[in-house]
């Protein structure tokens, strides 16, 4: 499921889904706001996957959560 699979396709696995919300974290943003500019930019991504794949990035350390906004961990 994080990774793709024989039956788990590359657009599907969370890695991807986590690549592409990463890649629309340009600002810091509330939940809303990043699930709506993600799914303006890929098409028939599901709410379910956008929040697994936050979980993900925040376990990975790659986001971190301040006043209610998402934003790209700082080195």
């Amino acid at each position: 499921m994080i990774l793709p699979t024989k039956y788990v396709p590359v657009p599907r696995a969370l890695i991807s889904v986590s690549a592409a919300v990463l890649e629309c974290l340009t600002k810091p943003m509330t939940v809303s706001q990043l699930w709506e500019e993600t799914g303006q930019r890929y098409e028939g991504l599901l709410f379910e996957r956008f929040i697994l794949a936050t979980d993900l990035l925040y376990i990975m350390g790659a986001v971190e959560m301040n006043n209610g906004l998402i934003e790209k961990k700082k080195s």
